[in-house]
């Protein structure tokens, strides 16, 4: 599941609002609005905030997204240097 989304409905389900979420994670409500609305990924140490404010509801691997044809499409430089044969 997305993280934003987990992120959400975490913060809906315990009454917590985005300044308090922003204040104890030390970043400012705008960044916390970024995040869940897509437009931003946290950094590496505000997941891991995240992931402490949150008690692991919201842990880090959540904001990877990974495409369904994203591992077997090569990279541009593999594509550019012919090292992948399609």
């Amino acid at each position: 599941m997305d993280a934003k989304i987990i992120l959400k409905k975490y913060l809906r389900d315990e009454g917590i609002s985005v300044i308090s979420l922003a204040s104890a994670i030390g970043v400012g409500r705008q960044a916390v609005y970024s995040w869940l609305n897509g437009t931003k990924k946290p950094s590496d140490d505000n997941k891991r905030d995240i992931f402490n404010f949150t008690n692991g509801n919201v842990q880090p691997n959540h904001w990877c997204e990974v495409s369904p044809n994203s591992a077997v499409r090569p990279t541009r430089k593999q594509a550019a240097s012919k090292e992948i044969r399609t």
